[in-house]
Parts: C-alpha cells; sequence; structure tokens
C-alpha cells in the first residue's frame, strides 16, 4: 500500500507523452532527411555531362559512342551521391556500342561471303577475321552495359530510364523473357513511349519474319525521336530486310544527315548500291 505523499513509481504521464513526441518527430526527420538525399538533384556539372552524353550519343557512330561513355561516366563521377539517370544512359550508350559492333560484324561477314563467290580467298579470310573479332568486342560490351544498368535501378528502383536501360540491355542479350518484363515495368512507369517503341522493334528486328512488325515499331520510334540516328539507322536496317530499297536509302540518306560520320550507314548504302548493280546485270 502507497503512503500518502510518497512518489510514485513512475515517470510523469507528461514526460511520457513528450518524450514520445521528440522520438516520432526524430523518425520524421529521418524519413525527410532520407527521402531529400535520395531525390535531391545532382549537381549542374553532371547535368551538363549528362546531356553532352546523350547528344553525342544520338550519333550513334563508333567514336560518338566512345565519347557519349566518357561523358556519362563523367556525369556519374561528378554525382558521388548517386545519379540514376546518368547510369541508366551509360547502359543504354554501351548496348547502341555492342549494337553497332555487331553491325560491323555482319558487314564484314556479308562481305566475306562476297569474296568467297568471286573466289577471292585472301579477302574472305581477312573479313571474316574481322567479323569475328568485333563480334566478340560486341559481347564484351554487354557486361558493363548490364552492370550500369544495375547500379541505376539500385539507386532509384523507380526510374524509368532504369527500366529501359535493362529492358535494352536484355534485347541485346537475347532474354525475351526478361525484356518484356522491364519493358512493362518501364511502361508502368511512365517511360518515353518512342525509347520503348525502339526497343521492341530492335528485338522484332532480329526475329525471324519478325521485319513487318519491326518496321511498324520503329517507324513509331523515330515519330517520337527524329532526330536519332540510331534509330533512323535501325528504322532503315527493317527496311532493308522488308526488301524497301527505296524507303531504306532514305532513311540512311538521313541517318548520314544527322551523323556524317556513320559508317554503317554508308556501309549500308554501298551494300544497297552493289544489290542493284548486281541486278541490272552490270556486276557479277
Amino acid at each position: 500500500m502507497q503512503l500518502e505523499g510518497a512518489p510514485s513509481g513512475g515517470p510523469p504521464r507528461t514526460l511520457v507523452v513528450g518524450v514520445a513526441i521528440a522520438l516520432v518527430g526524430l523518425a520524421v526527420m529521418f524519413v525527410v532527411f532520407g527521402f531529400w538525399r535520395q531525390h535531391r538533384p545532382p549537381p549542374p556539372a553532371a547535368v551538363e555531362a549528362l546531356n553532352r552524353a546523350k547528344a553525342v550519343a544520338d550519333k550513334d557512330s563508333l567514336a560518338a559512342l566512345a565519347e557519349a561513355e566518357s561523358q556519362a561516366t563523367a556525369a556519374i563521377e561528378a554525382a558521388p551521391r548517386g545519379y540514376p539517370a546518368a547510369y541508366a544512359e551509360l547502359a543504354v550508350i554501351d548496348v547502341a556500342w555492342a549494337d553497332a559492333l555487331d553491325d560491323e560484324a555482319y558487314f564484314s561477314t556479308d562481305r566475306a561471303e562476297r569474296a568467297g563467290r568471286a573466289g577471292d580467298d585472301r579477302t574472305r579470310l581477312d573479313a571474316d577475321g574481322k567479323a569475328s573479332a568485333f563480334q566478340d568486342q560486341a559481347k564484351g560490351r554487354l557486361r558493363p552495359a548490364f552492370e550500369a544498368a544495375v547500379a541505376g535501378n539500385r539507386l532509384d528502383p523507380k526510374s524509368p530510364d532504369a527500366a529501359l536501360a535493362l529492358a535494352d540491355y536484355y534485347r541485346a542479350a537475347r532474354s525475351r523473357t526478361n525484356m518484356n518484363l522491364e519493358l512493362k515495368r518501364a511502361a508502368n512507369l511512365g517511360a518515353d513511349p518512342a525509347s520503348i517503341a525502339f526497343v521492341q522493334g530492335a528485338d522484332l528486328l532480329g526475329q525471324e519474319d519478325g521485319f513487318p512488325q519491326a518496321v511498324e515499331k520503329l517507324e513509331a520510334a523515330v515519330k517520337g525521336a527524329p532526330d536519332s540516328a540510331r534509330l533512323r539507322f535501325r528504322l532503315s536496317m527493317a527496311y532493308v530486310k522488308a526488301q524497301r530499297t527505296s524507303d531504306a536509302q532514305n532513311a540512311l540518306q538521313e541517318t548520314l544527315r544527322l551523323s556524317p560520320a556513320h559508317e554503317r550507314a554508308k556501309l549500308a548504302l554501298e551494300a544497297l548500291a552493289g544489290r542493284a548493280e548486281t541486278r541490272d546485270g552490270k556486276k557479277r
């Protein structure tokens, strides 16, 4: 039995309430600080480097892609707290580089086949060797692309750019199930429809008899990003597969207008001209 006037066994009620309010306030402060830290804008130098990377990457030549990779890396280094968009762009650049090297392998293989038909074994062997080297280089580009895309996604799991970068990687790695999952996630996050259409179109282009749908998707992609030489060139390759030679030539010319150093567009135009001469009987 407690004696009258003796102190109670616990702290005053007001003190308990005050401590609870203080703890809740502290927790809210930590949450707000964490949100601010994750979503605060990157330094201006990082933003500028990323914008340069995107502009150069649109040119799609091998030299442009090397420069774009350097700028995207600079953007990442200028944002030590993390820059998801820069990691996503670096991944897209490396995938585009892998695509470009695969294109070079394709044209070298075509050259080897033509040399073989002409009985030029020396040229055939040289072209075959180059094709193999280009394929190895293309595979080597995909690993850093995946690592960059994963890093961007880890920093911001709700980044549509990171989801698109992963989708483009899986497309290049020929993992259609994962590609479709990432495309669906990117769409739900509000990703650029033109970029989604490009990944879908590029995937269809690599499938047997997929070129009619590839043309449709890639035309939609180009409509959404008319200044991208990468998109224009991929559309021209879809036209080639669909045997729409005039459209292919126009798309290749537009690719070169956007990117005069685009080496694969030049090779494609030369190949189309060679086929036309062969059909006309002017060249055997």
